[in-house]
């Protein structure tokens, strides 16, 4: 039985997986020890993605103690793809997974876009990761904006044609924003390689976008990578 942990900022993504299919898919905000008390059976393997400012993974010898335990870091080539970043291991270990999870589910050319805290958009083609960029995410946004200007954090999040008030412009220009980024990318792939590229998105921001983007919704593509990679790194003697 493996552990699949997903460690965001704001969030802890994690799944438990029998070797023929997901028993569990969950999440919560509230730490790796209320994910322990809901666990419906006992993993015998761990794998982890953390990315959080506090490393929260640090932890996890202290609530499993004993079970093999794999912390993921990017490298040049894993899973079937070869990482062009300029320096491998500096990309962040939920993009790398991401990646990795997208093609495990099937994609070859995509932008595989991970909408949470920041909005990071990927490319993927021909079994390599090209590039990508990384954006302030919605909510950071309208923080940023009313941190220094005044205006409303919060409010509906919708794109309005012709905006004709504050709450429409601001989230009409957020949202604006983070689907410019999403088409820039898909713009490039197609400009230098001639080739079209489908939109994969996940995240927890993923909802936000879902009705004014044409894409693939898949939530779950850390976990998906993570799974894919265990067998590599971490196999099963059990």
């Amino acid at each position: 039985m493996l552990l699949a942990i997903d460690i965001g900022n704001t969030r802890i993504k994690w799944g438990l997986h029998d070797g023929s299919q997901w028993l569990q898919l969950a999440f919560t905000s509230q730490g790796l020890s209320h994910m322990q008390a809901d666990l419906a059976g006992t993993p015998q393997r761990i794998m982890v993605s953390d990315v959080s400012a506090d490393r929260l993974s640090s932890r996890i010898a202290e609530l499993f103690p004993g079970l093999p335990c794999h912390q993921v870091q990017s490298s040049a080539q894993a899973g079937g793809i070869r990482n062009r970043y300029d320096c491998p291991e500096q990309l962040g270990s939920d993009r790398w997974l991401a990646l990795i999870g997208a093609r495990h589910l099937g994609a070859r050319s995509a932008i595989i876009v991970n909408a949470g805290t920041a909005l990071t958009t990927d490319i993927l083609h021909n079994d390599e990761f090209l590039g990508g960029s990384i954006t302030p995410g919605y909510q950071l946004m309208r923080s940023a904006l009313a941190a220094r200007t005044g205006l409303p954090e919060s409010g509906r999040a919708e794109l309005t044609g012709f905006p004709r008030d504050t709450q429409s412009a601001l989230s009409t220009g957020c949202l604006s924003a983070l689907m410019g980024s999403i088409h820039h990318m898909q713009a490039t792939l197609t400009l230098q390689t001639g080739t079209s590229a489908d939109i994969w998105l996940s995240g927890g921001d993923a909802p936000l976008l879902l009705p004014w983007l044409a894409c693939r919704h898949e939530p779950h593509l850390v976990l998906e990578g993570l799974l894919k990679l265990a067998d590599e790194v971490l196999p099963c003697d059990c």
